[in-house]
């Protein structure tokens, strides 16, 4: 039920904060029995992307369960582990869960990017070659990932490129409004409380952003967005009357 609202509805970028889906789509999974929190992953260079994140750093052939990586995902916004969480679920399944938590325009969206394929865009790839890929549909949009982008190494020490402002944050991005998050993280929220599904809720506190009050906000998560011109910033607050808020 809505309290206050401005704007509410109009897609904007998110950066960091599509996680949220990520997470999302995990949890349909483990309802699903697809994957289970313990399910096993295996760190591997070619999902290797930039911090933040302590993943980054962890060596080829460690693994870490599937619960670990959403973990560090949310408290953290760890993007090496949550490209092996999208690796593990499915681009197109991950891709799925848009519509499948109410999001308004979930075309938006497509193909989803992993972090690593928008860090390699944005650090090395040119202007032009980001129109090119802008301008051209979903499909080609895959192939062009598939082909000119999944190739490249990703050093997380090595620098940031040439990216360093405002890059195509209207065209390479993932996109959201204010009513989208809050269905979703609403959504997510609520899985907790069924059979097995006790971690959600864990893993979705396990930042509190600013929400330094624990008397009157006993538990608080956060997931946020930042890049060169976008910010976001997604809450769910619960007060000590047992009232949830979603920001």
């Amino acid at each position: 039920e809505p309290i206050h609202a401005l704007n509410a509805d109009q897609q904007l970028a998110i950066a960091s904060t599509f996680k949220l889906y990520v997470l999302g789509e995990l949890v349909r999974q483990v309802q699903g029995g697809t994957v289970s929190w313990e399910t096993p992953v295996t760190i591997t260079d070619t999902l290797r992307s930039m911090p933040s994140g302590d993943y980054a750093a962890m060596p080829s052939g460690q693994q870490a369960t599937a619960r670990d990586l959403a973990a560090a995902m949310m408290a953290h916004s760890d993007n090496t582990a949550t490209d092996h969480l999208i690796g593990l679920l499915g681009r197109e399944q991950v891709q799925g869960a848009f519509a499948a938590y109410g999001h308004a325009d979930p075309a938006a969206n497509e193909p989803l990017l992993m972090t690593r394929e928008l860090f390699a865009i944005k650090m090395w790839q040119t202007t032009e070659w980001m129109a090119r890929y802008i301008a051209a549909p979903d499909a080609e949009q895959l192939q062009i990932l598939t082909e000119d982008i999944d190739p490249m190494y990703l050093n997380p020490f090595g620098g940031w490129g040439h990216w360093n402002g405002p890059t195509a944050i209207e065209g390479i991005e993932w996109f959201a409004s204010a009513n989208d998050l809050c269905r979703a993280m609403n959504a997510i929220w609520a899985a907790g409380q069924q059979p097995g599904m006790e971690p959600v809720r864990d893993i979705l506190t396990g930042n509190r952003g600013v929400v330094a009050d624990t008397a009157t906000w006993p538990r608080a998560g956060f997931k946020g967005g930042y890049e060169a011109g976008v910010v976001n910033a997604t809450y769910v607050l619960e007060r000590t009357d047992g009232r949830v808020f979603f920001v």
